[in-house]
């Protein structure tokens, strides 16, 4: 049960690292864009990263699940919240920091 504990709490790590770093793309960029209307949206996406960043470090900051129905919930909700934030990583990446 260890490696899955190991698991999980890569997933939380990489995905608070993840959150962070969009967090901080979004607060940049609602800063540079002349248009209200984006700015608006990258403050609304740097909230919900901001969520997700804080729900990661809660995760890493408590004792991790150790068996039972808090380690089959864990192992089913990490990675889709890594999911999550990973894709949003992936949509600014491909963008290419193109500013309007």
């Amino acid at each position: 049960m260890q490696w899955i504990q190991l698991i999980l709490t890569t997933f939380a790590a990489t995905g608070l690292v993840l959150a962070v770093v969009n967090c901080g793309y979004f607060v940049w960029y609602s800063r540079v864009t002349r248009s209200t209307s984006r700015r608006v949206g990258a403050i609304s996406l740097a909230v919900i990263n901001a969520g997700f960043a804080s729900e990661a470090a809660a995760y890493l900051s408590f004792a991790p699940p150790v068996s039972g129905i808090e380690l089959l919930v864990a192992s089913l909700v990490r990675p889709l919240l890594l999911a999550a934030t990973a894709f949003v990583s992936l949509l600014i990446w491909r963008q290419g920091g193109r500013r309007s």
